[in-house]
Order: C-alpha cells, then structure tokens, then sequence
C-alpha cells in the first residue's frame, strides 16, 4: 500500500530534506490470491475452498479462525499446513470432517478450541502434533471419533476438558498419558470408548470427573492409574463395562461416587484411603467381583497382616 513515515504516505523526498528517517511499508491482505473462501466479520474466517480439487492447503499466518463445515467430506485434501505465527484460534465443528485422505497435522499453539467433530472419520490420519506452548483449553465433542489409524495422542498442558466421545473408535491408540501439570478436569461420556488397543491410561491428578462409558469397550485395556494427589470425585457408569482384560486400578481417597459397569474382569483394587473409609464411596462395593482383591493405603507398613496394603515408592503403587 506504500512506504508511510509517523502515519503519513510518504511518496517523495521532502524537498532540502537531508536527514536519516525511518518509512515503515502498509501491507493489504490480498485474499482474492489464495485458495479459500473467507468471512471478515470476526477476522479472516476461512468458510470453505474456491476449488474442492486441491489436495494441499496452508493456513496463512492472518487466519483468525477455520469455520465450522469449511472442508467437510473432502475426500482430495492430504496435507493440511498452519504458517508459521499462526493467529488462527479455533478449529469449527465439522470442519474437516470426513477427510479421509488427511493423514498429519499439525495444531499451532494459538488454537484453543477444536469443536464438535472437527475429524470426525478422518479415517487415515495417523499423526496429531501439538506445537510447544499450546493454547488448547477444549477438545469438543467426537472432535476426534472413528480416527482408526490415530496410534498415539499426546494430550496438552492446557487442556481443561475433553468432551463426550471425543476419541471413541480411535482403535489404534495403545497408551493414553496426560503429563503431570495438566490442567484437565473433565473427560466426557464415552470420551475413549472402544478404544480397542488401548492398554494403559495414567490420568493427571486435576481431573474431578470421568464421564459415562469413559472407557466402555477398551478391549485390552489392562490398568487405570491416577496417581499421587487425584482430586477425582466421580466415575460415571459403565466406565470398564466390555473390558475383558482388565486388571488394575487405582481408586483415589477423594472418590464419592463408582457407578456400575459390567462383563469386565477385574483382579486387583488399589483403594486411596483405609478400609474404614472406603464404606462411604457409593459403588465401590459393587466394582468388587468374585476373585478381586482390594489393596488399601497406607503410609507405613501395618502391623496387621490380616489386610492388604499398598503405598507409594517413588509415585509407582507398591504392595507392603
């Protein structure tokens, strides 16, 4: 748009003028060069491709936001690129679903909302990046679902919830870790139902609630670890039911209420408080099948012997 000098256009040298100044170039975002569709009413909104036919797309850094729909049932679109400084803050709902040959992306760290099905049966993407310092607060519901060749999430620090079904079907997960300092609270109905291969999940102590079905179906899942400081406070229903290969898990002190699950197996109960203790969280007795044997904590090792124990060496659960 031109060189400008304190706000005014500069276009010639004043004349006599003899001194070092400096000009600072005005730049117009020329929208009508690339390849999408835009909405300026909330910034530059991307609602959708000029061509369905490219298979390549990359979000330049001034994108505010990708609207909800803007690629849905792509079935063309295999890479999907944010430039470098990305402003772009949330992914809408629908927006990519059923891409099917979408198979990495790359989420920068301005986005803080993905919502409602956003990949929902995006059924080759294998590989989901985070950038360091993420912004991420909320994963909306099914963003993720039917994801089949998804093989590992790395879940955000600064995610505070993870919203019903959001990873349901992504089969091909193994281990699910949230990091120590995350901020998670709440994860949804059915947030990681049939999640066949999942074996393994250590839930981050912040989290309160876990939703109906959190896990229903997880074939092979084996254990469910909370770890030191849980504040859990309630495990909806049918939150292990299907689980064939289930094992282990740990039962925080802070726990008031399990609901019922069922055709699960279940070997081992590592309770966070004492026996005592453990009569007033509603549905624990009913977690208890033939053959479980239920651990209770405690800080030193008992004198009694008629009783299970367990503690923490170095944060990993160890039996007296």
């Amino acid at each position: 748009m031109g060189w400008y000098n304190n706000g005014s256009k500069i276009t010639e040298k004043p004349q006599g003028f003899n001194q070092n100044i400096i000009l600072s170039a005005k730049w117009e975002i020329d929208t009508d060069s690339t390849c999408f569709l835009f909405n300026f009413e909330n910034g530059y909104v991307i609602t959708g491709l000029k061509d369905e036919s490219v298979t390549s797309i990359t979000i330049p850094d001034y994108v505010t936001a990708i609207d909800g729909y803007a690629f849905l049932i792509n079935p063309n679109i295999e890479t999907v690129i944010f430039a470098e400084n990305s402003q772009c803050k949330t992914i809408g709902e629908y927006a990519f679903q059923y891409c099917d040959a979408l198979k990495e992306i790359s989420i920068p760290a301005s986005i803080e909302a993905i919502n409602s099905s956003a990949f929902y049966m995006c059924m080759s993407l294998e590989k989901i990046t985070f950038e360091k310092g993420s912004k991420l607060e909320i994963i909306g519901d099914a963003a993720f679902s039917d994801c089949y060749a998804l093989e590992k999430i790395e879940i955000p620090v600064s995610v505070t919830s993870i919203g019903a079904s959001s990873f349901s079907g992504c089969s091909a997960i193994e281990i699910l870790t949230f990091d120590k300092e995350s901020k998670l609270k709440t994860i949804g109905d059915y947030a990681f139902s049939f999640c066949a291969n999942l074996k393994e999940v250590k839930i981050s102590s912040g989290v309160t609630d876990i939703g109906d079905g959190a896990f229903m179906s997880c074939t092979n899942l084996e254990k469910i670890i909370f770890g030191y400081g849980s504040k859990l406070k309630t495990i909806g229903d049918n939150f292990i039911t299907q689980n064939q290969n289930f094992k282990f898990i740990e039962i925080p002190e802070t726990v008031t209420q399990i609901g019922t699950s069922s055709n699960y197996t279940l070997e081992e109960i590592y309770y966070g408080g004492t026996e005592s203790d453990s009569t007033s969280v509603s549905g624990l007795d009913e977690l208890v099948l033939i053959g479980t044997t239920v651990f209770y904590y405690s800080e030193t090792e008992p004198e009694s012997s008629g009783n299970n124990f367990w503690h923490y060496v170095n944060g990993v659960i160890t039996k007296w």
